[in-house]
């Protein structure tokens, strides 16, 4: 796989349909995919700020979130994508960058 195919996954957003796709319980679906449990914070940190930039989709419904198996698939996947482009890593957040490159220095 190319990198420029592996950025085009990684751009891709998925989107669940509540009235075709069947939803499940995001805890007990990542254990039955992975055979590894999350804890509760784990879930909602997937969900609401992600990992590497993707978050785990979900959908609210009354007061549990929910989720597919096609959606914890496809987050597993990016997950995977994410870590598979190399990164190139200066050691340096982007607002010290780009003040740098604002006074010349870079």
């Amino acid at each position: 796989m190319t990198t420029a195919t592996l950025d085009a996954d990684l751009s891709a957003e998925f989107k669940i349909d509540p009235a075709t796709e069947k939803l499940v319980i995001p805890r007990e679906e990542i254990e039955r995919q992975t055979g590894r449990r999350i804890s509760p914070p784990t879930e909602w940190r997937w969900g609401n700020r992600g990992v590497n930039g993707v978050r785990l989709p979900r959908v609210l419904c009354g007061n549990r979130w929910l989720t597919t198996a096609a959606a914890v698939a496809w987050f597993i996947r990016r997950q995977t994508l994410s870590r598979a482009i190399p990164q190139e890593s200066t050691g340096r957040s982007e607002a010290t960058s780009s003040k740098l490159q604002a006074a010349g220095l870079l």
